[in-house]
């Protein structure tokens, strides 16, 4: 279903705004992206990898910006422009829960020709050391990366499977009702919350599935009492 279906459902099973002079079509719409973005960070958003690129490196500059739909960083390569494409990519350490102690034990404004290692901070990647003559000339670094979820308009359709795109309306009904005062619209909030997270956890559990993100169960092996 397209966006716009969806929260045409959605303001059909709420009854009582058939005119849209209780909630706009873009209102509605805010709280089905809302569903969307809560639906793939819980999914992890594996069906979103994306390639990223730093072309250029720049003399003496550690931080170079991310795409504007940047959730996380999978890994950074660094690519030896001199060498052939068959041969010429390394994969460069990322820096996490120790980037505290790694910037301590550093110094940060030292230059080199790596890059040998890479970190995210501020919203930006970095690079360690800072690039020298001998690094701007020789490399370019390429990376994969986990995107946020793009925002919906009434006409896009949501990237999961279709079977689950009627769990967006239990969300848009919460949204809804919670945003109007009175013990009914509570209640049908609350109503709708619950549906939403039961169905929710299913489709998550069914995405992640279909990604085989699934846990296995092995029979173990008994010790047979026959004979031999």
């Amino acid at each position: 279903m397209t966006a716009q279906e969806i929260i045409d459902n959605a303001r059909t099973d709420m009854a009582i705004d058939p005119g849209k002079e209780i909630w706009t079509d873009s209102q509605l719409i805010r709280y089905l992206n809302e569903a969307t973005s809560f639906l793939y960070a819980k999914a992890n958003c594996k069906y979103e990898f994306e390639d990223g690129t730093v072309a250029l490196l720049i003399l003496n500059q550690a931080n170079y910006a991310l795409p504007a739909d940047f959730r996380r960083m999978l890994w950074v390569k660094v690519v030896d422009n001199t060498k052939p494409v068959t041969s010429n990519e390394a994969v460069i350490p990322m820096v996490t829960n120790t980037l505290t102690d790694f910037q301590q034990t550093r110094d940060m404004d030292a230059t080199g020709t790596g890059p040998s290692f890479t970190y995210i901070e501020d919203g930006e990647l970095y690079v360690w050391p800072l690039p020298n003559a001998t690094a701007v000339a020789t490399y370019s670094l390429k990376f994969k990366y986990v995107k946020y979820p793009t925002e919906l308009t009434g006409v896009g359709t949501p990237i999961f499977p279709a079977e689950w795109h009627f769990i967006l309306g239990h969300y848009i009904r919460y949204r809804a009702f919670a945003s109007k005062p009175g013990g009914s619209n509570k209640a049908f909030a609350q109503d709708a919350l619950n549906e939403w997270e039961l169905w929710s956890k299913k489709a998550i559990a069914d995405m992640l599935h279909l990604q085989d993100e699934r846990l296995s169960y092995i029979m173990p092996t008994l010790p047979s009492n026959n004979a031999k």
